[in-house]
């Protein structure tokens, strides 16, 4: 990947198909810091932030920046917002399938006024 390309979160909603599972993208731009890391940011999670000393330490950490971001979210019970569309040749750190399905799970019980609880009684 070329210095200051974006990374592209996906991960399991949101823009496509791939083999039966949909792709949650989250776009997010990769940066070289002013003390000679990578930053990576997330426009769309503004609390998912990280650094790493070369491109694929900051993949890796971008990764888990996420994760811990959206748990904050999960925590919080706050929507976890659609992600933009990315945008054409963006590089990708792929999130697990079941990070994605708790996104949207959680997105539906917000919207339907669910708690963890109700659920369990049901």
């Amino acid at each position: 990947m070329a210095a200051g390309q974006a990374v592209v979160a996906q991960g399991g909603c949101g823009g496509g198909d791939a083999g039966g599972v949909a792709q949650y993208r989250v776009a997010g731009g990769r940066t070289r810091d002013t003390n000679d890391t990578w930053l990576v940011q997330f426009p769309d999670i503004p609390e998912a932030l990280t650094v790493g000393q070369d491109v694929d330490e900051a993949a890796i950490n971008a990764e888990e920046a996420l994760e811990a971001a959206l748990e904050i979210y999960f925590e919080a019970r706050r929507p976890i917002p659609m992600p933009s569309k990315p945008a054409k040749g963006q590089a990708s750190v792929t999130l697990p399938a079941l990070v994605t399905s708790k996104v949207f799970l959680s997105n539906e019980m917000i919207l339907q006024g669910v708690r963890k609880v109700d659920a369990s009684i049901a």
